[in-house]
C-alpha cells in the first residue's frame, strides 16, 4: 500500500500531462470549425504570444539541446495552432469586417488584431504590407533556411558519428571506467539525440511551411475581403481596399511575430552546443573574454565619429567600449592575482607527468599564516625544495608515481597550524612551533626534565617538548634521542600520511600506465594477464589498492603480474587474489618488520580464538563485539610490553584464511600493527613469540549477538 502511495503523484503527473495534450489538440480542431467571439480570440492570441515568448526563453536557458527534447513536437503543434487562429480570424474579418450600415467595423477580430495593424502599420494599409513581406523575408529566408540546413547537417553527422559513440562507450564500460547503468544512459543520449535531430530536421519544414501559408493567406484575405465588401457590402474599391487590408494585414502581423520568435527560438535550439552554462553566460563569458577586442572596437568607433556620422552615437558608444574594456582588464588582472596570492607555485623541478584535475588537488598541504616562511624562498624556506626529493622517496617506496603535492596557505587556519588534504578532504593536521625544535624520547624515559612547551608527535602520538633551538644538545644529554626541526615534522607527517592514504592516490589511470609500461618490457606477461579479459585494469587496480592500504610496496610490478596471471583465470575476488601476491612478496614483506636483532617480533592468536574468528567468518556472521574488544586489549599490552622493553616493531600471526577480516577489525585501534599470515613468513627468517592472544572469558558466558 505504501509503494502504491508513493507512486501515485507521478502516475497522476503523467495522466494529467497526458490529458492536457489530448485536449489541447481538441481544442485547436475546434478553433478552426467553430465561430469565435472576438472577446476569445483576443485571449487565444495572447496566449499564442505568451506561449511563443516562452519558447523563446527556454531555448536561451537551456544548456544542451536535449534538455528540450519535446521542442519538434512543440514545433507542431504550435504551427498548427496559429494555422488555427488564422481561420477563425479570417471568419471574423470576412463576416464582420463591415456591419450592417455598410460602415467598417475594425474591432470585428477583436482588439488585439486592430492594435497590431495600429501600431505596427499605422493605419496604412501599404506600410503594413511592406512590414509583414519583411517579417515573412526574415523568418522564411534567413532563420528558417539557416535552422533547416544546420538540422539537416547536424542529423547526419549525429548518425554518422554514433558508431564510434557506441564504441567508445562500449570501451569503457570494458575497461572499467563506467559501469551499466551509466553505459546504459549513455546509448540512451545517443539515441535520443540522433532522434531530436533527425525530428528536428523535419520539423523545420513545418516552420518553412507555416511561413509560405502566412503570405498566402493574407493575399486570400485581402482579395476575398474586397470581392465581399464591393460585391456583398456595397463598398467601393478604396473603402473594400482599405478596410480589409489594414485588418488582415493586423492579423498576419499577430501570427508572424509569435511565428518568427519561434522560429529564432528553433535555430537557438539547434545551433546550441553542449555546456555547463546557459546561452546569456557562455555570451558574456566568451565575448568578454578579449578585453583588447572592445579597444579596438572602441578607436574604430572614435574614429567613425569624425567622418561625417552622427558624432554623439559614435562617441557614446565608442565610451562604453573603452570604459568595458576597462573594467574586464582590471578585473581579469585582480583574479590573478587572488589565485597567485591563494596558491603558492609547485616547486621548482616538478614535472607534469600526472595529470591533476583544476578544482581539486590530490594532495594539498594547507599552511596558516605563520608558518608561511617555511614555505617562501623569499624568507629563506626550502619546504618547495624538499618536496621533490619526497615524491621521489614515496615513489621509491610505494611503486608508483605520486601525484604533485601542492603548499597553500589558508588564513582560515591558526597561525601555526597545518592540515593534509586528500582529493580535498583533509586526513590529517598537526601544529607547528616555528623557532623551536621538536625533541621526542621515544622510550619516553628521560634522564631530567628539560625546559619546553608539551605537544604530542603527529604520527605516533608519542609525547613531545618544543624547545628552543638554543636547547638542542641540553635535551640530548637529558634523553631526548631526537630533536627535529618543525619542517621536518612537517615534512615527516605528510610522508607518513601519503603512504597510509597511499591506496587512494592509485588511480585507474596511473594503473593502467603502470601495465603499459610493463607492456613495453614483459608484452607476453602482460597478455596472459589480460587475455581475453580475464582481468581488467580495474581488477589489478584493486589488488594493487588492497597491497596499498597496508603499505606493501607495488614496485615489483613483474612478480605481481605473474601471480595474477597465476590465479586471475581462477577468480576474480580481489582479496584472494591479493592474497597471493602477498604470499609471492612474502620476503619484502617480512624483511619490513626485522627488528634490530635482525628476527622477527610477532604476537599470534591462540588457537581456540582462531578457531573461533574462523568459524564466524566461515558462517557469514559478526564476531562477538566482546571478543573483538578483548583482542584489541590484549594486543595492546603485548605491544606496549615489548615496546617497554625496546623490541619494536611487532606484528601479528595468524592464518591467511583469517588475516584480511583481522587486519580490518584491529585497523582503526591499532593502525600501525602489521598482520601477516603464516603462510607469509619468510623460512629463511627467525621469529621471536613475544606473546599469545587469549581470551580471557569463555565464549559461553558473553551476551549473544543481536
Amino acid at each position: 500500500m505504501e509503494a502504491a502511495r508513493e507512486n501515485t503523484p507521478s502516475a497522476l503527473n503523467q495522466y494529467s500531462g497526458s490529458i492536457f495534450i489530448a485536449i489541447s489538440i481538441i481544442s485547436i480542431l475546434l478553433v478552426m470549425i467553430l465561430p469565435m467571439p472576438p472577446w476569445f480570440l483576443d485571449f487565444l492570441l495572447t496566449f499564442n504570444i505568451t506561449f511563443a515568448i516562452l519558447i523563446l526563453m527556454l531555448a536561451v536557458y537551456v544548456r544542451s539541446p536535449l534538455e528540450l527534447a519535446v521542442f519538434p513536437s512543440l514545433l507542431l503543434v504550435t504551427t498548427l495552432y496559429r494555422l488555427a487562429l488564422n481561420l477563425a480570424s479570417t471568419k471574423l474579418i470576412l463576416l464582420n469586417a463591415v456591419d450592417a450600415e455598410g460602415n467598417p467595423y475594425l474591432r470585428a477580430a477583436g482588439d488585439v488584431i486592430r492594435v497590431f495593424g495600429d501600431l505596427v502599420a499605422g493605419q496604412n494599409p501599404v506600410v503594413g504590407f511592406i512590414v509583414f513581406i519583411i517579417l515573412i523575408a526574415i523568418q522564411y529566408i534567413v532563420i528558417t533556411n539557416g535552422a533547416q540546413r544546420v538540422a539537416e547537417v547536424r542529423a547526419r553527422f549525429t548518425l554518422d558519428a554514433m558508431p564510434g559513440k557506441q564504441m567508445s562507450i562500449d570501451a569503457d564500460l570494458n575497461a572499467g571506467l563506467i559501469d551499466e547503468p551509466q553505459a546504459r544512459q549513455r546509448r540512451q543520449d545517443i539515441e535520443r539525440e540522433q532522434d531530436f535531430y533527425g525530428s528536428m530536421d523535419g520539423a523545420t519544414k513545418f516552420v518553412k511551411g507555416d511561413a509560405i501559408a502566412g503570405i498566402i493567406i493574407v493575399i486570400v484575405n485581402i482579395v476575398g475581403g474586397i470581392v465581399i465588401g464591393i460585391l456583398q457590402k456595397g463598398l467601393t474599391f478604396g473603402q473594400a481596399a482599405s478596410t480589409y487590408t489594414l485588418l488582415t494585414i493586423g492579423d498576419g502581423l499577430v501570427s508572424q511575430i509569435p511565428a518568427l520568435i519561434i522560429s529564432t527560438a528553433t535555430g537557438l535550439v539547434i545551433t546550441r552546443s553542449a555546456s555547463e552554462e546557459d546561452l546569456g553566460q557562455d555570451v558574456a563569458r566568451q565575448l568578454m573574454a578579449q578585453p583588447r577586442a572592445l579597444i579596438i572596437g572602441s578607436i574604430t568607433l572614435f574614429l567613425l565619429a569624425f567622418t561625417g556620422l552622427p558624432f554623439i552615437p559614435f562617441l557614446t558608444f565608442a565610451i562604453i567600449l573603452l570604459v568595458l574594456a576597462i573594467y574586464l582588464g582590471q578585473r581579469q588582472t585582480a583574479i590573478q592575482q587572488e589565485l597567485e596570492a591563494g596558491e603558492l607555485m609547485a616547486p621548482p623541478g616538478e614535472d607534469d607527468d600526472i595529470l591533476q584535475t583544476p578544482d581539486i588537488d590530490a594532495v594539498l598541504v594547507k599552511v596558516g599564516y605563520g608558518l608561511v616562511p617555511f614555505v617562501d624562498e623569499a624568507q629563506g624556506g626550502d619546504l618547495l625544495e624538499r618536496i621533490p626529493k619526497l615524491r621521489g622517496r614515496l615513489v621509491n617506496d610505494l611503486g608508483f608515481p605520486v601525484p604533485l603535492i601542492r603548499v597553500r596557505d589558508d588564513l582560515l587556519l591558526g597561525s601555526n597550524k597545518y592540515s593534509i588534504e586528500l582529493w580535498g578532504v583533509a586526513v590529517a593536521e598537526g601544529e607547528l612551533m616555528p623557532g623551536h625544535m621538536m625533541a621526542l624520547s621515544p622510550t619516553g624515559i628521560t634522564r631530567r626534565t628539560v625546559e619546553g612547551i608539551e605537544t604530542v608527535e603527529p604520527i605516533y602520538g608519542h609525547p613531545a617538548l618544543w624547545i628552543l633551538e638554543a636547547n638542542q644538545q641540553q635535551a640530548r644529554d637529558a634523553g631526548y634521542g631526537t630533536v627535529v626541526s618543525p619542517d621536518d615534522v612537517l615534512i615527516t607527517h605528510l610522508e607518513d600520511v601519503v603512504k597510509r592514504h597511499g591506496a587512494e592516490l592509485l588511480s585507474l589511470q596511473v594503473t593502467q600506465d603502470l601495465i603499459e609500461a610493463q607492456r613495453d618490457l614483459n608484452p607476453i606477461l602482460v597478455e596472459s594477464v589480460m587475455a581475453d579479459q580475464a582481468l581488467t585494469p580495474v581488477d589489478v587496480q584493486k589488488v594493487l589498492k588492497l597491497l596499498l592500504e597496508e603499505q606493501v610496496p607495488i614496485r615489483n610490478l613483474q612478480l605481481i603480474l605473474e601471480t595474477l596471471a597465476d590465479y586471475g583465470r581462477e577468480t576474480k575476488e580481489a582479496i584472494e587474489l591479493a592474497n597471493a601476491v602477498r604470499q609471492t612478496l612474502r620476503r619484502e614483506i617480512i624483511n619490513r618488520f626485522l627488528t634490530e636483532n635482525g628476527n622477527l617480533a610477532v604476537v599470534m592468536l591462540s588457537p581456540s580464538l582462531q578457531q573461533t574468528l574462523n568459524q564466524a567468518i566461515q558462517a557469514g556472521e559478526g564476531v562477538n563485539p566482546t571478543i573483538i574488544r578483548q583482542t584489541l586489549e590484549n594486543l595492546s599490552q603485548h605491544i606496549q610490553a615489548a615496546s617497554n622493553r625496546g623490541i619494536r616493531p611487532v606484528v601479528l600471526v595468524c592464518p591467511a584464511t583469517i588475516r584480511y577480516q583481522v587486519r580490518n577489525w584491529i585497523a582503526a585501534s591499532l593502525p600501525s600493527l602489521p598482520v601477516i599470515a603464516y603462510e607469509e613468513m619468510s623460512p629463511n627468517v627467525d621469529w621471536e613469540t613475544i606473546g599469545i592472544v587469549e581470551l580471557t572469558t569463555d565464549e559461553s558466558e558473553m551476551p549473544e549477538q543481536s
